[in-house]
């Protein structure tokens, strides 16, 4: 009898003492059972470690403590460290519903070579485990263009919905000194599109957005997307592209080659797709809102 492929859970705990017993437990919930979970705790500060090694006397899993070195170098530990044939990510705040391994593992079995990952859609959550949105709703996948391409625009994948093959994962690894280590990953990945990636519809992870994720810190997130430009050329060309745009430079637009207006009509119809999930978004909020008031009345 076959017996099924392993797969790695990495999971890079930080500072999340209120949630990180979640995202574990999630991981021993899964229907598929054939599961290794690494988790590496990144020098907290606060009484996440403590909160880890109580989880140990219950299930079985390899955790690590040290001090911190920054998410990309502990996720590339976890890579690793790592012995199952496929392998994923999940945040130490945010959690899998029970088939996420199962659905990933459905799509990568018996797929072709050059198929390097299969990602799926997710849930946001507030901290207290209420559903704000589809992780799609804000950061909506491209219908048309090249993957390449629409990572120049923006990044739309999933970090914690997101299943690699090890073997191919460990020929990139993370970039360590990027704090935006998914999208800087995704773009070595898929440049020149040697290598393919699946979306398979489901809601398999739950994304928590609470005031201390980081992509709310508008500084870093600011000061990262210039070293995107800066270390990606075919970003900073569209960068500076987008730019003379907006300043009117007549001259610049005229001479516009074929791949810059692919770029520019690519992100023309990531912008309206994301507003018109928006709008969807709001009107669904004002509706609940509306069904709330009509019933305590």
């Amino acid at each position: 009898m076959t017996r099924n492929p392993l797969v790695t859970v990495v999971i890079p705990s930080y500072n999340h003492q209120t949630y990180v017993a979640q995202s574990i437990q999630s991981v021993f919930s899964q229907t598929y059972k054939e599961v290794e979970l690494i988790v590496i705790d990144d020098g907290s500060s606060d009484a996440s470690a403590k909160v880890i090694q109580k989880l140990m006397h219950g299930d079985k899993f390899k955790f690590i403590a040290r001090k911190n070195r920054g998410l990309a170098t502990t996720l590339n530990e976890g890579i690793k460290l790592a012995k199952g044939q496929y392998i994923c990510f999940l945040a130490s705040d945010d959690y899998f519903m029970p088939k996420r391994v199962e659905h990933a593992v459905s799509r990568l079995k018996g797929s072709d070579d050059d198929l390097i990952a299969v990602y799926t859609d997710g849930l946001v959550m507030d901290s207290k485990n209420k559903k704000l949105s589809k992780f799609s709703d804000i950061y909506p996948r491209p219908f048309v263009g090249d993957v390449y391409s629409n990572l120049i625009v923006s990044n739309w994948i999933p970090a914690m919905g997101i299943t690699y093959k090890t073997n191919l994962l460990k020929k990139f690894m993370f970039e360590e000194h990027f704090k935006i280590e998914d999208h800087v990953l995704y773009l070595k990945i898929f440049k020149g599109n040697k290598f393919k990636i699946i979306f398979y519809k489901g809601y398999d992870f739950c994304y928590r957005q609470h005031g201390g994720n980081m992509s709310n810190i508008s500084k870093v997130m600011t000061y990262e997307n210039k070293l995107i430009k800066n270390n990606f050329t075919d970003v900073k060309r569209h960068a500076e592209f987008l730019e003379s745009i907006k300043k009117r430079s007549f001259s610049k637009i005229f001479n516009m080659n074929r791949y810059d207006l692919y770029l520019l009509s690519l992100k023309f119809l990531r912008f309206w797709v994301a507003r018109i999930y928006l709008i969807k978004l709001k009107i669904v909020r004002c509706l609940s809102s509306f069904n709330i008031i009509t019933s305590l009345k």
